[in-house]
């Protein structure tokens, strides 16, 4: 028995980074989902939507 992980190959992390989520994600397709608990949504759904908002994002 084996174990594996599919991951992007790019990892980012750093402070506010956040903020400009859709530029690191634009090459990886136009629709994506967050898994998180709810605290986790509450926190980070303005700042992405904000993100998306600030570009004119389709």
């Amino acid at each position: 028995m084996f174990k594996s992980i599919i991951s992007p190959g790019k990892y980012i992390q750093g402070s506010a980074v956040l903020k400009d989520i859709r530029n690191h994600i634009s090459d990886l397709g136009k629709s994506f989902f967050v898994i998180a608990s709810d605290n986790g949504i509450k926190r980070t759904k303005p700042i992405i939507e904000k993100s998306f908002n600030e570009k004119n994002a389709t």
